[in-house]
């Protein structure tokens, strides 16, 4: 583990460049965003926030010297149990409002929300235990592919013109 802790500090500090841009963006908002807007704003700097969170589980349990085989599906669970707690009910309503415009942005939302949760229930399951490490990797790089979509799409959505 300690060959990847760097990584994971990395991983969390790229997270939260895309938390400062969503505040950065939250404060200098037109007074006239729409409630889809202020949602895709909440989602993105939520996501940024569970990548933090996510990169940083496993070095805190590692630390206390928990091993690999309980660290990796603690962490796994943990962000499971976070992601479904906290993301889900913000983008739901984001979502509702996307589908009455784009079907491709529903697709990348939900495709890569599969990509990011899938393998944290195969490292919860002990599907593959010997992979734990790439599929954590892999959540955490696909979570940051997820916030920095949001953050296009809302960049996108406050950018374009009036039909």
């Amino acid at each position: 583990m300690v060959d990847h802790i760097t990584l994971f500090y990395t991983v969390a500090q790229i997270a939260g460049i895309f938390v400062g841009f969503g505040t950065l963006i939250a404060f200098t908002k037109p007074k006239d965003v729409t409630t889809a807007q202020q949602q895709a704003l909440t989602a993105t700097v939520m996501a940024g926030l569970l990548v933090i969170v996510a990169a940083l589980i496993p070095v805190l349990l590692f630390a206390y010297g928990v091993s690999p085989n309980l660290a990796w599906p603690v962490s796994a669970g943990l962000v499971l149990a976070i992601n479904w707690a906290t993301i889900w009910p913000q983008r739901a309503p984001f979502i509702n409002a996307l589908k009455r415009r784009n079907p491709f942005e529903i697709v990348l939302i939900f495709g890569m929300e599969a990509v990011v949760e899938v393998p944290l229930i195969l490292i919860v399951l002990h599907v593959f235990p010997a992979q734990s490490f790439p599929l954590y990797a892999t959540t955490l790089v696909f979570s940051i592919v997820q916030a920095a979509s949001l953050l296009m799409l809302l960049a996108l959505d406050l950018t374009a013109e009036d039909d």
